[in-house]
């Protein structure tokens, strides 16, 4: 059985990025010029903390905390605004997307029968804590923190499908147990 998930996603327009596509993967995420932004902003004049998107039932809803710079939604100056899939805004000289990126997941039934469920291959841009060992040795102290926070968060929003991959692990590992979370 397939399931489609949606996940929110913001493309970085104009703006430069080694990751150009960068996943909305917790409640609050913050835009800013501070290191406990999820994006963050290296301009001058941009606030530590910027602006933050929240959930708001089937879309995210983007609040400005500073009146500078200003933050412009589809052409509009505003402080807060609903998003919409293709919806653009910009603060300051960098400008985004909001999208929705729709991922498959394949689900095995219980019969005992079907193949196991495969994780869903993605770009790897869409995960911009991601690196590889190399890359770690590079990084400073702050954002080694923070790339596992982005991963804990993640972690945390995939929990539902603990159960799911406890039960392909006791399945094929002979004298496996369930872990308890």
């Amino acid at each position: 059985m397939k399931i489609t998930l949606k996940k929110p996603v913001l493309r970085i327009v104009r703006g430069k990025t080694q990751y150009p596509l960068r996943a909305i993967d917790i409640d609050e995420y913050l835009i800013g010029g501070g290191s406990s932004c999820q994006l963050q902003l290296s301009a001058d004049g941009v606030p530590m903390i910027f602006a933050i998107i929240k959930p708001d039932a089937d879309a995210h809803c983007i609040e400005a905390m500073f009146p500078y710079p200003e933050l412009i939604v589809n052409g509009a100056v505003t402080r807060r605004s609903r998003l919409q899939p293709g919806d653009e805004f910009s603060i300051g000289n960098y400008r985004f997307e909001y999208l929705i990126a729709e991922v498959e997941h394949e689900l095995r039934t219980t019969d005992g029968e079907s193949a196991p469920a495969k994780a869903p291959k993605l770009e790897d841009s869409v995960f911009p804590n991601r690196v590889t060992k190399t890359e770690t040795k590079t990084l400073s102290a702050a954002q080694l923190v923070e790339k596992l926070e982005q991963e804990l968060n993640l972690l945390d929003d995939l929990g539902h499908y603990d159960d799911i991959i406890d039960e392909y692990y006791s399945d094929e590992l002979p004298g496996s147990e369930r872990r308890i979370a």
